[in-house]
Parts: structure tokens; C-alpha cells; sequence
């Protein structure tokens, strides 16, 4: 997923400029303090000194690495809790790290050709923001995430929204194995008792 590669990305990426740099000699001290002499050489400059200092340096690292944190701790989550937890949990890190990762990411590097590992504001959303709040909601589950004042019954329909939760006809439904069909029956019976609910108040 978006959440690992972008992680990984940053990481790996910043340890090959650092070991490429290192190794014909361009971050010698020397040649580094030769180069950022020279005013029209700045971009260089700035990024023999970005690259050059040590890999796990960096806030784009440093951001790196909680999201792989992040990555084993929603693997966690997701093996340990029930069936009907599971669909969750996985629309959960599709609809707010996927399309989080799609807004914040993506767009800078297409259009304006700025780095993954530059985009520090994306990574901070990204990493530091969609997330924590999907591992929340995973462990929350659409139970104690609908109980969440004004807004949880809203997350709740968002991230449990399917194209289709009308009843399949007989022969279609006979088809689908049995978690299947549990998971879309759990699934349209609680957006059905959150619209009820909207109704009541």
C-alpha cells in the first residue's frame, strides 16, 4: 500500500543519495565547502548538505519510520480482532490513508516536481495525521467509533459506505461464501440503525 511504499521510499532513498555522495567523494568536507563558495551553486549546496549528513537523519526519516510503526501496529490490529472488525478496518486504511496519500502526496510530485522526501508537509498529514487516526478507528471498531458525538455515526457511514447493500437476489446470494455475506448484512444493518438514528434526533 501507499503506507509502506511511501515509507520505505523515504528511508532507502535517502540512505542511496547518502552512500552514492560518500562514495565519489562529494561529501568530502573539502569538496562540499568548494562547492557552497560559489553563490550560483546553492541548490547544490543545499543538497549536498541534505544528503551528505548522516541517513537516519532528518525529519522526513524520522516521520519514516513512525509510519512503519504505524504499518505494525494496524497489522496487529487487523489480525487480532473478529470478522466483522476486519472489513473495518480495511476500508478504514483505504478511504483515509489511500485517498489521504492521493491528496497530500501525489499532487506535489506530478504537478509541481517537488520529492517525496521535500514534501515534509504531505509526509506530516500523511504519517503524523491520516495515520494515527486510521490505527484509532481500527482498535474503535464501528462500534465505539459511531458512540463519538456529531461525528462518529458520519465516519461511520463514510468508511462503511459499499456501492451496493441492497438485497442480492437468491441464486447471487447463494454464491457468496458465508463471510461474505455476514460482513455486507453487518454491514448495511448498522448504516440502516445510523440512519435511524439521524431520523430519531
Amino acid at each position: 500500500t501507499h503506507w509502506v511504499y511511501l515509507a520505505l521510499y523515504c528511508i532507502l532513498s535517502r540512505a542511496e543519495a547518502h552512500w552514492h555522495l560518500t562514495e565519489i567523494g562529494h561529501c568530502d568536507s573539502t569538496y562540499v565547502a568548494s562547492v557552497c563558495m560559489d553563490p550560483g551553486d546553492s541548490l547544490i549546496c543545499s543538497s549536498l548538505t541534505n544528503y551528505c549528513r548522516s541517513p537516519l537523519e532528518g525529519s522526513d526519516v524520522s516521520l519514516a519510520f513512525l509510519g512503519l510503526v504505524e504499518v505494525v501496529a494496524w497489522l496487529i490490529v487487523f489480525v487480532a480482532c473478529g470478522r466483522d472488525k476486519r472489513g473495518f478496518s480495511a476500508a478504514t486504511l483505504i478511504r483515509i490513508v489511500g485517498i489521504g496519500a492521493l491528496f497530500t502526496i501525489f499532487p506535489p510530485l506530478l504537478l509541481f516536481h517537488v520529492s517525496i522526501n521535500s514534501n515534509i508537509a504531505g509526509l506530516w498529514a500523511l504519517f503524523a495525521g491520516f495515520g494515527p487516526v486510521t490505527v484509532i478507528l481500527s482498535i474503535a471498531g464501528p462500534g465505539w467509533t459511531s458512540r463519538v458525538p456529531l461525528i462518529g455515526p458520519l465516519i461511520v457511514k463514510f468508511l462503511m459506505l459499499r456501492i451496493s447493500c441492497e438485497r442480492r437476489p437468491e441464486d447471487a446470494r447463494e454464491s457468496l461464501d458465508e463471510d461474505k455475506a455476514m460482513a455486507c448484512d453487518n454491514s448495511c444493518a448498522l448504516v440502516g440503525l445510523l440512519d435511524r438514528r439521524s431520523g430519531l434526533a
